[in-house]
């Protein structure tokens, strides 16, 4: 006599939320294993440079082992036009297109990997609006996140980016902290009047009189972090091709 058939059982809400944070963490996981087959992959490729005309070696030939090459681009919010230049400077250091994301159709799924610049305004990132919409494109890609403010890295400014992103796409990006520029002349009566009102409410009087009367912290030399991980990302990583070790 056959098996009766089971009717499968509806996922509850309970399993559905299992479902949806497993996947994240398995989105999350794939990009920091990205991270680290890279880095292995370049680690293989030294050891081997160094082995030429190593003493006492036989006559090897390795082959190729082809050059890990990615696709990368810049693409920035901005508002006053801090966050565009940091962005013109990082393209100009690693050869990188740069694009606005307010100004340009841009498709995230051209590159293999992209650096993410933007503003804090209002304590929220300027580019969030752009991740969210193009966030099926974005999490399984190597994210480099560039903020640009005049907070310093630490534990408010990862609140602001933690409020503004989904938890698994701050989990798989890197995040670089970047310190701007903000002229009381340059802004909108909206902005100013918006500043005044907190720079009130700032009980810390060096962050009050920051908020009244402006700050400049641009500094090309610090894009030097960004600028690292893109070249770990294309900077080519041959072993030797068809490399003659002499004995």
């Amino acid at each position: 006599m056959p098996s009766p058939t089971k009717t499968p059982r509806k996922a509850t809400g309970a399993n559905q939320a299992d479902h949806m944070g497993t996947c994240a963490q398995d989105r999350a996981g794939r990009a920091q294993a990205f991270w680290v087959s890279l880095r292995c992959v370049k680690d293989v490729s030294n050891s081997l440079r160094h082995k030429v005309h190593e003493p006492g070696s036989t006559l090897v030939w390795f082959g190729v082992l082809e050059d890990l090459i990615l696709n990368g681009a810049v693409l920035y919010a901005t508002k006053y036009g801090s966050t565009a230049r940091y962005a013109n400077w990082i393209g100009e250091a690693t050869g990188l297109p740069v694009q606005n994301v307010r100004n340009e159709d841009v498709d995230p799924n051209a590159y293999d990997f992209l650096i993410l610049a933007t503003p804090v305004i209002y304590y929220k990132l300027l580019i969030t609006d752009w991740v969210q919409r193009n966030l099926t494109k974005l999490e399984d890609k190597p994210i480099v996140m560039v903020t640009v403010s005049g907070a310093p890295p630490g534990p408010k400014l990862d609140a602001w980016v933690g409020d503004s992103l989904p938890a698994d796409f701050v989990a798989h990006a890197k995040h670089v902290a970047l310190r701007g520029r903000q002229i009381p002349a340059e802004l909108t009566w909206y902005d100013r009047a918006m500043l005044i009102i907190a720079a009130w409410r700032k009980p810390d009087p060096v962050a009050s009189e920051e908020e009244l009367k402006g700050f400049d912290y641009m500094d090309k030399a610090s894009i030097g972090p960004v600028v690292a991980l893109a070249n770990e990302l294309t900077s080519r990583s041959p072993a030797a091709t068809q490399t003659e070790i002499m004995r």
